[in-house]
């Protein structure tokens, strides 16, 4: 699934980049205008693809979530990654309480 989601982003870049240069060309008759707007088209036309295709992946990790939920009778332990990311940010609140409170201390420093 990997490959076909390169594959997928690669193609509607190109795909975007065609139909936008090809209509700038036929609209303002200028190539290195039309070059611009085939290079807006690639970057937009990728990302709404890469979102498509992000929201259709997600669907389908939910939905076998869900099933594979429903098909377990016991109750599970909350996720550690959960606990991991709470953990992290801890460390992030009181490096940052750090800094504000030592505005003079340097947040890098040099050892010899």
């Amino acid at each position: 699934m990997n490959d076909f989601a390169k594959y997928f982003f690669c193609i509607c870049g190109f795909c975007g980049f065609a139909l936008f240069f090809f209509l700038a060309l036929l609209i303002h008759r200028d190539p290195s205008m039309a070059l611009f707007h085939g290079a807006v088209g690639c970057l937009l036309i990728a990302l709404s693809g890469r979102a498509l295709l992000g929201f259709a992946l997600r669907s389908v990790v939910n939905r076998t979530e869900a099933s594979e939920s429903a098909a377990q009778t016991t109750v599970e332990t909350p996720k550690r990654e959960n606990d991991e990311v709470q953990a992290q940010e801890k460390i992030t609140a009181d490096q940052m309480t750090e800094a504000v409170a030592n505005p003079q201390k340097p947040i890098v420093e040099a050892q010899a």
